[in-house]
């Protein structure tokens, strides 16, 4: 009769909990991302049209580089 080592053929790896870690923290990711663009947003429309245009921007700008930011951030 034949005997079969289950236990030998499965390695230990830290993968599968990198995973799980990954869906308990994607929540509180979005949340800070989101945050990263709302500081963003509000502290370039305190600015006067004159100092947005020193740094290269426009009113309609400011949108699209906050949801920029956030997306570029890492924590």
């Amino acid at each position: 009769m034949t005997t079969i080592d289950y236990a030998a053929s499965a390695p230990v790896s830290a993968r599968p909990s990198r995973g799980i870690r990954a869906v308990f923290n994607a929540p509180g990711l979005f949340l800070k991302r989101h945050f990263v663009a709302l500081h963003t947003r509000n502290e370039l429309s305190g600015l006067s049209d004159r100092q947005l245009d020193d740094i290269g921007l426009t009113r309609s700008n400011i949108d699209s580089i906050s949801r920029e930011t956030a997306t570029r951030a890492t924590f």
